[in-house]
């Protein structure tokens, strides 16, 4: 059975959900032999569908099965850091949590962090009012205003291809409320990750629809600080990234919750 605790990072609250591989009597073996089992703590929100998403005590999606895929074939434990993503992001800052998933790998967060292997690929996107038929570029987004969350790294995207600033961009705490403001006429649309709002849109009956244009594909792997131990980690989860790429285990978590693989880039194609 998962166990939940409260973690403090600064001033939000996470919860912390044990997902071992291991059961009860195997974890009392190990505690009366002695041994040290490996643990990783690994920063997530419980909102962020299809990718992480929590549903009773489970923790779910694309990432999570990565993860959980990746630590098992490393010889890991994971303990599970919950919390909304600007807590994700003080939760790595400040060592509460070892890694997060879905974490972009990009140049500003490589003066900070070292990273694994990529895991996927992620495009960003823009989703607009589903009755709204005249926007479908980000030049017809021109002189309207969009939401972002919150510590996202598709809101930075939207900003290196909007270099004149013609569209705005407002800053909100949750995907809920950018879609209130869609349906209330307060913004024009919400950017995030196109794979992921696609889900989202199809599966969970938003009244919403994805403009035509995507761009600015980033990789994504697992961060960590720099220091010795991280780096055992790194080369570690390394390791089985190789192999669960090459048994084709990766591409079979990916299809499932997106019907696509995003485990390989398409701008390489």
């Amino acid at each position: 059975m998962k166990k939940f605790k409260l973690l403090s990072i600064g001033l939000t609250s996470a919860l912390v959900l044990a997902a071992c591989g291991t059961s009860a009597e195997e974890e009392a073996t190990s505690l009366d032999s002695g041994t040290a089992d490996k643990t990783v703590t690994i920063a997530a929100s419980p909102d962020g569908y299809p990718q992480h998403y929590q549903e009773g005590d489970e923790l779910k999606g694309f990432s999570v099965e990565v993860a959980e895929a990746v630590a098992e074939e490393a010889g890991y434990e994971i303990e599970w850091a919950l919390s909304d993503w600007s807590g994700v992001v003080a939760a790595l800052q400040a060592g509460k949590a070892d890694t997060a998933v879905n974490f972009a790998n990009t140049p500003e967060r490589r003066e900070s962090y070292v990273y694994t292997d990529n895991y996927f690929y992620a495009s960003t996107g823009i989703a607009v009012a589903s009755d709204d038929t005249e926007t479908n570029t980000l030049e017809d987004l021109y002189g309207e205003t969009v939401n972002g969350v919150v510590g996202s790294n598709y809101a930075e995207v939207l900003k290196e291809y909007d270099t004149e600033n013609q569209i705005g961009l407002e800053f909100v705490e949750s995907m809920a409320v950018a879609v209130a403001n869609i349906q209330s006429g307060k913004v024009k649309g919400y950017v995030n990750g196109y794979e992921e709002l696609t889900a989202q849109i199809k599966n969970r009956d938003l009244d919403l629809r994805m403009i035509d244009e995507t761009f600015g594909e980033k990789p994504v792997g697992f961060p960590f600080k720099d220091t010795e131990e991280n780096q055992q980690i790194i080369a570690d989860f390394n390791a089985a990234l190789q192999t669960l790429s090459e048994d084709g285990t990766l591409a079979e978590i990916s299809n499932e919750y997106f019907g696509v693989d995003i485990t390989q880039s398409r701008e390489a194609e």
